[in-house]
This record gives C-alpha cells, structure tokens and sequence, in this order.
C-alpha cells in the first residue's frame, strides 16, 4: 500500500496543486491523508476553522471537502 501524507497546500487561498494531485491518486489506488483536521489558531496551517461547526478553511480545506465527498 501506498499512502500520501501531509499533503499540505494554501490554506488560505486557492490550492495550487491538490486539484491535480488527488485524482491522480484516486485513479491509481493511492490513499492520501490530509496535513490536520484541527482549528489551531492560524488559518493558513489548518483544514478547519470551527472543529464544532466543521467549517473548513477557503483553500485546502474546502477543497478536501468537496472532492472527499465527490467519491461518495
């Protein structure tokens, strides 16, 4: 098995390479793992904002968002 970890991009603003890069590796089985699903106090290093309300940063976050819940 193969697992992309911390794949860390913008946070803040619009991704520069997560839009390539986990189709990519859906399309060959590769599993992948975001940087954290925390709300520290910088939003440029998290994927959420509110842990309570599960709100996600403009950049990485929501992308995660919206592309995990494409696969379902």
């Amino acid at each position: 098995p193969v697992i992309i970890g911390e794949t860390g991009d913008s946070s803040a603003g619009p991704v520069t390479y997560m839009n390539t890069l986990l189709p990519w590796a859906d399309s060959r089985g590769i599993s992948y793992l975001a940087w954290t699903w925390n709300a520290w106090g910088n939003p440029a290093d998290v994927l959420v904002i509110s842990m309570a309300a599960g709100t996600p940063t403009a950049g990485e976050g929501s992308f995660y968002r919206k592309h995990l819940a494409s696969l379902g």
